[in-house]
């Protein structure tokens, strides 16, 4: 179990995006930084879908009341174990890398320099119950995760399997059902770790890569994809060139959406509607749209919108399910990380790449993960962790 000391800013329970939900209004949520959320529950033995905590920008302070294997991803950030055992003496963990923590071991996870989330993955995941198929926190509407809502202060968060060393440095008994740890690898998890300098995890130096709308058009279905583009003003056709400059970041950015605005601002002219007040409505009493509106449409991660502020929106996993504001493009895949990882004020780039350059960078992501994976499991096994030499005790 994990006893919450302080929430920090916003911490979360997250899981993978939940699928085929989109048509019953919900979002598909989950995890931001999905490859950091992966990475980290590969760093502990967990298939890649077990829940974790998402702590966004201040961290929380946590208790372990037993002891546990933990991988720490994502934004870096210092973060201080103080060890009941030695009288909660503090060390520096090593993020990005497999850590046993004992019973009563506090961890305190500070500012993040850079970066804006980081992921807590346990051995087991995190125990919470499947809402439609997922475990994501759904803020917007209440549900999944720890009772639909963001963790507060005393609230204890149980663990599928609390793993507890065989040797551990608590010679307290563990009451809780729990897998036993190699000594050899708790001797050597935390002197390695995870290279951020591989291509399977991006440069937040780097540009986000994105597809413009005529780009990817072809590959829409339905009679809103034809109507889209010839919805959007002459004044959004001059805002999309902005994504080509340095943009910033707006506070206003959320779960939901990254938005953004050029660092130097771009004339445009004032949108006017598209009809009278003598004549809103038409024959069949249905109002007219304005220029900036068009038919709703399902939306999807990356995609990027341009409400009548003429700030472009990027969509990220809390997105609403159907959207109707004109499309300025999609951001490729690849760069999804990428976009979960910007925070307000930090500037970004936007570089314009074709759909077969985007999907031939996504399959040499995936490639990269997967050979990573594979080192994982070879480095785990060499330290003695391997699903066979686990055994449960009550």
């Amino acid at each position: 179990m994990i006893t919450i000391i302080h929430p920090g800013l916003l911490t979360t329970v997250q899981g993978p995006p939940r699928h085929n939900v989109q048509a019953y209004g919900v979002s598909p949520g989950g995890a931001q930084d999905l490859q950091a959320f992966r990475i980290g529950n590969w760093l502990v033995g967990n298939e890649d879908d077990c829940p974790a905590l998402e702590i966004t920008l201040i961290g929380p302070t946590l208790r372990f009341e037993y002891a546990a294997l933990i991988s720490i991803t994502g934004a870096l950030c210092k973060i201080t174990r103080k060890s009941q055992a030695h009288r909660y003496s503090s060390s520096t963990l090593t993020p990005w890398s497999p850590v046993l923590v004992d019973a009563g071991d506090i961890l305190i996870f500070g500012d993040m320099p850079r970066g804006f989330r980081t992921y807590l993955c346990v051995r087991g995941g995190i125990h919470v119950a499947p809402v439609l198929r997922g475990f994501g926190t759904d803020l917007k509407n209440g549900f999944g995760g720890h009772q639909g809502r963001a963790l507060q202060k005393g609230d204890v968060i149980s663990l599928n399997v609390s793993t507890a060393p065989v040797h551990s440095a608590n010679p307290e008994p563990q009451r809780a059902t729990y897998r036993r740890v190699p000594p050899r690898f708790g001797r050597d998890a935390g002197s390695w770790s995870v290279s951020l300098w591989h291509p399977w995890y991006p440069n937040l130096g780097d540009s986000v890569l994105w597809l413009p709308y005529d780009s990817v058009a072809p590959n829409f279905k339905g009679p809103a994809a034809s109507q889209r583009q010839n919805n959007i003003p002459s004044c959004a056709q001059d805002l999309v060139n902005p994504l080509d400059q340095p943009c910033k970041v707006l506070p206003a950015s959320d779960r939901q959406g990254l938005r953004i605005t050029p660092i130097v601002p771009l004339p445009c002219r004032k949108v006017e509607p598209a009809c009278s007040p003598d004549t809103s409505q038409t024959q069949s009493h249905v109002a007219r749209a304005a220029p900036w509106e068009s038919n709703s449409t399902g939306v999807c991660f990356g995609l990027i919108q341009l409400p009548p502020d003429g700030n472009p929106v990027v969509l990220l996993a809390d997105h609403q399910a159907s959207g109707g504001y004109p499309i300025l493009g999609v951001v490729a895949s690849v760069s999804r990380s990428h976009l979960s990882q910007l925070r307000p004020g930090d500037k970004v780039t936007f570089r314009r790449i074709t759909l077969a350059a985007a999907q031939k960078a996504l399959i040499a992501q995936e490639e990269s993960l997967r050979y990573l994976r594979l080192q994982l499991t070879h480095k785990l096994a060499s330290l003695g962790l391997r699903d066979n030499d686990y055994f449960a005790n009550s």
